[in-house]
């Protein structure tokens, strides 16, 4: 199984669902976020996760890119066009490949304490659901994964709940 890791960042999920798959490559939109995700496959030797930069922002999506597993963990809400991203994994998606996106629920912006790079507060999971639908995942479903206890503004502790959204293209 090949599976893209999109908004790898350091290489925290990238790295847990490295022994589960054959090949995994880490995709962001960060320089910085991708060497350091590097010098983490460089001291423990590790050979079978490819990283690349990208920024399905400014850049098309390219044709080389294929999956049978693509994963997304709180990226979408700094995302300006979800709807464009989403494009870009279907055509990504191998025939029966599975899309596992997790982020957190629709919020009102305490959530980020600098908002910078942030598109959106959260992303409504029905919406979500509608468009994999649409683009013709099957079995598409949405559950609260976790939940981030975050204190707000005045120090009394506020839950923040993250969905993970998965679906599965017909083969």
């Amino acid at each position: 199984m090949a599976a893209i890791d999109y908004g790898c960042g350091t290489g925290l999920l990238t790295l847990a669902l490295r022994p589960a798959v054959q090949r995994i490559t880490g995709v962001d939109s960060s320089s910085a976020m991708l060497a350091k995700l590097q010098e983490k496959l460089q001291a423990t030797g590790v050979t079978d996760v490819d990283t690349r930069l990208l920024d399905l922002e400014v850049q098309p999506p390219p044709d080389d890119m294929a999956a049978d597993l693509i994963v997304s963990a709180m990226t979408l809400h700094h995302i300006a066009d979800i709807s464009k991203l989403l494009h870009a994994f279907h055509q990504w998606l191998r025939p029966g490949g599975y899309l596992a996106l997790a982020d957190l629920d629709a919020e009102d912006g305490a959530f980020h304490q600098d908002a910078t790079g942030v598109h959106h507060f959260g992303v409504d999971r029905s919406w979500l659901t509608a468009q994999l639908s649409g683009m013709g995942l099957h079995d598409v479903d949405a559950i609260t994964a976790h939940v981030v206890e975050r204190p707000d503004a005045a120090g009394a502790p506020r839950r923040y709940p993250v969905f993970l959204v998965s679906g599965h293209r017909g083969t």
